[in-house]
């Protein structure tokens, strides 16, 4: 996907649809829902080591306009454009390239609202809705805390500078205590017989 045919293609078969849709794009997968629970969809995640390269605005607007193709074939019988859109996402290019695919966003589904965020926000507002805080913790780790004083983010840094406790993470950590402990450099590990 991305600018030529085949992102129109998809954005055509959406139009017959009145829908509010939520997508939460991650690393190892991604899913979406319709307002209400009507229809829901999962597909492959994004390259995390992307989101900066030349094509992010392209990965993204075409795991979007998928989930909402996917979605809308779902849910046909309405007769009017897709109402909303919220995408939460870990793999948020960055900021230039975030306007672009809110742009396209926009021509691509002309009268729908459309909101890029972060996933931990998204996790945030789809589990409390209120001040409180939320941990989520799958491949990568981000904490969201809300209260009267502000927003506070702890984590969300990416393999390579965080995600303490996520899945890459704590594999990243039982091979480096394996590899220790076969050269000698480090405890013993039943890690080291696998």
């Amino acid at each position: 996907p991305g600018r030529g045919a085949g992102s129109r293609a998809v954005c055509d078969r959406v139009v017959m649809a009145n829908l509010r849709l939520v997508l939460d794009l991650g690393k190892s997968g991604s899913r979406g829902l319709v307002e209400g629970g009507s229809a829901a969809w999962a597909g492959a995640g994004l390259p995390a080591d992307r989101a900066a390269g030349p094509d992010a605005a392209d990965l993204l607007l075409g795991r979007v306009l998928e989930g909402v193709a996917a979605l809308a074939s779902l849910s046909l019988g309405a007769e009017q454009g897709v109402a909303s859109l919220v995408v939460g996402s870990t793999f948020l290019p960055p900021l230039v390239a975030r306007r672009e695919v809110a742009e396209r966003l926009t021509a691509a589904l002309p009268g729908a609202g459309s909101t890029l965020l972060e996933d931990g926000v998204l996790a945030h507002a789809g589990a409390l809705g209120r001040a409180g805080v939320v941990a989520s913790v799958g491949t990568g780790v981000v904490v969201f805390g809300v209260d009267s004083g502000g927003v506070r983010k702890v984590d969300g840094w990416g393999p390579e500078w965080g995600d303490r406790g996520g899945a890459v993470d704590l594999g990243r950590r039982g091979l480096a205590a394996a590899c220790l402990a076969r050269d000698g450099a480090g405890p013993p590990t039943t890690l080291a017989d696998a």
